[in-house]
């Protein structure tokens, strides 16, 4: 998964500035890291909360399957509640390790605190400005009839700045309001010399999984390992596009942007084949097998028959392929599609940021994921078989059914080929509008068509209009 590499340059240095969260609706989500937490593991960050005593229960990151604990519950969890008790969580499959802090927090703002969270088979330690605490007497961290390796929550990402439930329906909440900065996940349990270390602004690298919020404003995985952050959309505080997404509720819904007398107007990706059709994409259930998922297009999104209609469609299909990709043109003869473009196992998780992206010049059809040319195939001639039979259909495909499960953004035809690098340049942040005849799911909360065919589309069932929420950049750094 990426998120906007050609953005940012990655962080080489940290503690001097933060993220600030509102305490509402912001948070940065991180690729699920399930296997990881199989394991002995340490969870390191700064954090400097708005309130010690809030309202309500403030969670500083984590996943978790299960409100209340159930016996195939699980969670990796930090937080502090209404009483000012900070307290980390880990259950496996309905066991669970807790550690309460000795000393709740004051009422009113709190200073730049560090905590260290090690989580390991012999017992859960919790260090705080490097130096491990004395816990309030009952949950201590120890693991007796947890089994890490049960620990399971599927392909659910791992929020910073509140918690997601994955139980019955998907849900963010328990938001903190503050800054949090310099944040850290290691595949082993940190000693107590490195907890200090990193409390006192030093860089421990060994078995280092994932890094975040460094000095530099982005949401890069800053340890290398390509395991960047994102929020509700992929391109944060991008000034027209990509700060914004929308999203489809899936199988069983009615969520939709249809575009009338749309028809005749894309003859030009099933007619001419000289086209490029480009979107972000957000699965929320990428490995179900009920349907295809309908990205955009005029044709239903059936790729185990034959059609007697003319139309193309994008779209991802773990129904009759596995994790793919998918293209098809129709020529509405009822026989093979020309061409039937799948590529295969793509991505692998939940809950993550993806820039999908089809080009043809009439001879071959390319995909491109995240910016890299994924696979390609010859698309046919050009021919003459007139307009769609179905208007432009988003998110759900012209039959009415195969609808997307997850979010959609800054979704862009064009009549021409893009090249490799002007893919790159628009995953970037960077608008490239010559050519663009329609530009759909842009930052504002419409249907509009900032194309140059200029054809508002019309919202169907409950599409949800989001911004990134992913807080705010703050120069107040712990280590300043």
């Amino acid at each position: 998964m990426i998120i906007n590499p050609y953005r940012f340059a990655a962080a080489t240095n940290f503690g001097n500035a933060s993220r600030d969260f509102d305490g509402t609706a912001d948070y940065v989500d991180l690729p699920s890291i399930e296997s990881t937490f199989q394991s002995s593991f340490s969870i390191a960050f700064w954090i400097k909360l708005d309130d010690g005593q809030a309202a309500a229960s403030q969670m500083f990151f984590g996943p978790q399957t299960d409100s209340p604990i159930t016996t195939n519950a699980n969670r990796a969890i930090g937080f502090v509640n209404a009483s000012g008790n900070v307290t980390f969580s880990y259950i496996a499959d309905g066991n669970q390790s807790r550690n309460t802090m000795e000393n709740a927090l004051s009422d009113g703002a709190q200073g730049w605190v560090h905590y260290v969270w090690t989580v390991a088979s012999g017992g859960n330690k919790v260090y705080i400005n490097g130096i491990e605490d004395n816990y309030d007497g009952i949950d201590t961290g120890d693991m007796t009839g947890v089994t890490m390796g049960n620990f399971e929550i599927g392909g659910t990402s791992f929020p910073i700045g509140c918690r997601r439930i994955n139980i019955f329906t998907d849900i963010y909440r328990d938001f903190t309001s503050g800054l949090i900065a310099d944040f850290r996940i290691y595949s082993k349990e940190l000693s107590a010399t490195e907890a200090s270390d990193l409390s006192n602004g030093l860089h421990v690298a060994d078995s280092l999984f994932g890094w975040w919020l460094g000095n530099d404003d982005n949401l890069l995985d800053l340890s290398g390992n390509d395991r960047h952050g994102y929020g509700f959309a992929p391109l944060p505080d991008n000034a027209t596009f990509g700060d914004a997404s929308r999203n489809f509720s899936g199988p069983g819904g009615t969520d939709q942007i249809s575009v009338a007398s749309s028809a005749d107007q894309f003859n030009f990706v099933h007619d001419t084949k000289v086209f490029s059709v480009a979107c972000w994409v957000r699965l929320e259930a990428h490995a179900s097998t009920v349907a295809p998922q309908h990205i955009v297009g005029t044709h239903v999104s059936r790729p185990d028959i034959g059609s007697g209609e003319v139309g193309w469609a994008a779209f991802y299909d773990n129904a009759n392929a596995t994790k793919a990709f998918t293209f098809l043109i129709s020529a509405g003869d009822g026989g093979v599609y020309e061409p039937l473009f799948e590529v295969e196992n793509q991505i692998d998780a939940d809950g993550e940021w993806h820039h999908v992206a089809w080009t043809c010049d009439a001879t071959t059809l390319r995909f491109y994921l995240d910016g890299v040319e994924a696979g390609s195939i010859a698309s046919g001639s050009a021919t003459t078989n007139g307009n769609a039979d179905d208007n432009l259909f988003i998110g759900r495909d012209p039959g009415f059914d195969r609808e997307f499960n997850g979010y959609l953004a800054d979704l862009r035809i064009y009549d021409v080929e893009l090249s490799g690098a002007q893919i790159a340049t628009i995953i970037g942040g960077t608008n490239i509008t010559g050519d663009l005849q329609s530009h759909y799911l842009r930052n504002t909360n419409d249907e509009t068509d900032a194309g140059i065919l200029n054809l508002p589309g019309t919202e169907g069932g409950s599409v949800t209009f989001h911004t990134a929420d992913a807080g705010t950049f703050d120069i107040d750094g712990p280590l300043d």
